[in-house]
Parts: structure tokens; C-alpha cells; sequence
């Protein structure tokens, strides 16, 4: 076994990787990470960098993430990894979770290639759509909320965390349907890609169609049972939602701190990491709350207690 592998994985978000940067002893952590941990990087973050409106923050942001992807490795981006599951578990013969490809060998040479000139146009693009991304999610469950808030029966239906979770996953929950949609969804896509190749395969995307039409509730149910990831992302959008429209505890403007889109989708990294660190208060109750719920060993971390205890378990 290799020294790497011998390392606990760690997996830094967005706003713990600017948090490292503004840390007076950034030099010394990043050499502590390198050395102590397996640092894992996601595309979210180089995402998120990109849109960084000032030019010479987001150079020093690139090499904080280049340094750190020189010392650990590189995870797909979650929406790739999710259809890579999804394909897996509704197109193969035996699923393992442990053997689906969730490296992201190519974000090595984006990470290389984009710190240095880029363009204003592709900064601002970038910018605009994460922007844009992240209203439409929390639109949509302040729409949901709107609209249960005028109903009597809905308004104050559910007092805990706990009471909505098992609403939403009993067995034939609203949140199983909600698994249903992305999986169809992520297999939609598959069936579009391999039309655009040239030459394409009539065979596969025929096993694609018909992967896609077959799945059922009871297929999500089996494939949350026998899929770390696939369950986390599930679970993160329901305590999401939980936070944003049923939490009766939050007032408007703590429901505006709950996980956001990319806060909520990263919980699909869950189980690919030992520590989760993050600096922003949403995500790391989102996150925390679904890896407790999902039974996931990884440990979720703010940033400043990270530092403070330095696990290694």
C-alpha cells in the first residue's frame, strides 16, 4: 500500500479554500494538508474560483487548489459523478459503488491551464451562471414554501428535521419520486450523448432507453440501499429543503444562509472523503445532517475547528 493511500482523504469547499488563503499561516496548513492528508479536490471549487470577480484573488485561489492537487487528487464534477453511478446501477450487471470511476484526471490540466488568462468575457459567463443557477434553486423552494404557507394543513405540518425526513422517505415518499426524476433524467442525458457520437451505438442507446423507462420507485429505493453517494445527494436535497421551506425555527433571513445549489449537491462526496471541511454555516449543517442520517463516517469540519483539532482517526 502507498503512502497516499495510507492518508485520510480530506476535501476542502470553495469557501474553505478562501478561508486558507486569507489564513496568516497559509503556507505552513497547506504543508500540514499536504503532508498529514490526502487532499481531494473538486471541480465545484475550481468552478466557483473561476467566477472570482477579482483578477488577482482568483490567480493566488488557483494556486492555493494547484498546490493542493499537486499533494491529493481530483473528483469529478458531481453531476458527472452522479450519472456515472446512475449508469452504473441501472445499465450494469452488478453494481459496486466502490468501483465506479470518480476521478477527475483532466481537472489537473484545467486547473494548470485556467489561472492564468483568462478572459474577462469567460469570468463574467461563469459568474452569471453560477449566479443564475443558485437563484433559480432557491426560487423554486421558496415558490414550495409560498405556497404551503396559505395552506392550514401544510404551514406548520412539520416540527423537526426528523418528522419531515420520514415523510419524505416512507415507502412511498415524495422525496423517492424526486430519486426517480434525477435518475431518469441522468440517463435522458446519457441516451443524448451517445446519439452525438459519430458513430454512434444503436445497441447501448436502446439499453440506455430502456434503463430509463423501466426504473421504478422501488429501483431508487435499492439503489439508495446499496449506494453511499446516490443516497447522500437524495438526503441532501431534502434537508435542503427541510431548511428552506419547513424549518419552523429559521426566520426569512437565516432561511437566506441555508445550503444553496452547489452546497447541497457536494453532499454526494460524502462517502469519498474521512473530513469534509467548509467555512460557511449552511452547508456544513447540510452536510452534517446527512452524513448522520445516511450512517457516512465522514466528519464534517468548519474551517476553524479543523484547525483546532487536526483529526487523524
Amino acid at each position: 500500500m502507498s503512502l497516499a493511500t495510507c492518508r485520510p482523504i480530506v476535501i476542502f469547499d470553495t469557501s474553505a479554500v478562501n478561508a486558507i488563503y486569507d489564513d496568516l499561516d497559509r503556507d505552513k496548513k497547506i504543508h500540514q494538508l499536504s503532508n498529514i492528508y490526502l487532499p481531494r479536490l473538486t471541480f465545484a471549487v475550481v468552478d466557483e474560483v473561476l467566477a472570482t470577480p477579482d483578477d488577482y484573488r482568483r490567480t493566488q485561489l488557483f494556486e492555493v487548489t494547484l498546490k493542493l492537487q499537486n499533494a491529493g487528487d481530483c473528483i469529478l464534477p458531481f453531476h458527472y459523478l452522479f450519472m456515472n453511478h446512475v449508469r452504473a446501477f441501472a445499465c450494469g450487471a452488478k453494481y459496486d459503488w466502490t468501483l465506479v470511476n470518480c476521478y477527475g484526471h483532466k481537472l489537473k490540466e484545467a486547473i494548470v491551464e485556467q489561472r492564468h488568462g483568462l478572459e474577462d468575457s469567460l469570468i463574467r459567463e461563469q459568474r452569471k451562471q453560477n449566479l443564475d443557477l443558485d437563484k433559480q434553486f432557491k426560487q423554486k423552494f421558496k415558490g414550495i414554501r409560498g405556497r404551503l404557507q396559505e395552506d392550514n394543513e401544510w404551514r406548520d405540518r412539520f416540527q423537526s428535521l426528523d418528522e419531515f425526513m420520514k415523510f419524505a422517505f416512507a415507502d412511498d415518499g415524495p422525496y423517492w419520486r424526486e430519486a426517480v426524476a434525477h435518475v431518469k433524467r441522468a440517463l435522458q442525458i446519457w441516451v443524448e450523448e451517445e446519439e452525438s457520437k459519430e458513430p454512434s451505438d444503436a445497441k447501448v442507446i436502446q439499453e440506455l432507453k430502456e434503463a430509463e423507462s423501466r426504473f421504478s420507485l422501488q429501483d431508487a429505493i435499492r439503489f439508495a440501499e446499496s449506494s453511499p453517494p446516490f443516497k447522500a445527494h437524495i438526503y441532501g436535497i431534502a434537508c435542503t429543503a427541510y431548511s428552506w421551506v419547513h424549518n419552523p425555527s429559521l426566520n426569512s433571513r437565516q432561511r437566506e444562509t441555508a445550503a444553496g445549489r452547489i452546497d447541497t449537491f457536494t453532499t454526494l462526496y460524502l462517502p469519498y472523503c474521512r473530513y469534509f471541511v467548509t467555512n460557511d454555516r449552511g452547508q456544513f449543517d447540510c452536510h452534517r445532517n446527512v452524513g448522520s442520517m445516511i450512517g457516512n463516517r465522514a466528519r464534517i469540519f468548519m474551517y476553524q475547528d479543523f484547525w483546532e483539532e487536526l483529526p487523524y482517526d
